[in-house]
């Protein structure tokens, strides 16, 4: 189950199944490591239209919660679910960017 709190967001398919996203740090590096470019450009690549770069943006989305889920997993479920996918994509990386605003850290211990 999705938590918010954490910038986790679900998505249902019917016939398809349950997916938990989710963009933290981990997950983007991955898709650093994938791609071979900074996240931030992989997201650029991924708003002009660029297929590659929305497969590997869902991907790591995914992988946090479905670490098994593969590259070719996630083309898979794009070729027919594309927007749903997308959307999902686009409120985790909404919740994962007000999770890093300043004034949102856990308090130092001690």
């Amino acid at each position: 189950m999705a938590n918010a709190v954490k910038g986790e967001t679900s998505l249902d398919i019917e016939g398809v199944g349950s997916y938990v996203l989710a963009l933290p740090f981990g997950s983007r590096a991955a898709a650093e490591e994938k791609a071979g470019l900074p996240f931030h450009e992989i997201g650029e690549r991924a708003q002009r239209g660029f297929h590659s770069a929305i497969a590997v943006i869902v991907w790591a989305a995914l992988i946090k919660h479905q670490p098994e889920t593969t590259l070719e997993d996630v083309e898979g479920l794009l070729e027919d679910h594309a927007e749903a996918f997308t959307d999902a994509v686009q409120r985790a990386a909404g919740a994962a960017e007000i999770q890093q605003k300043p004034g949102n850290a856990k308090a130092p211990k001690g």
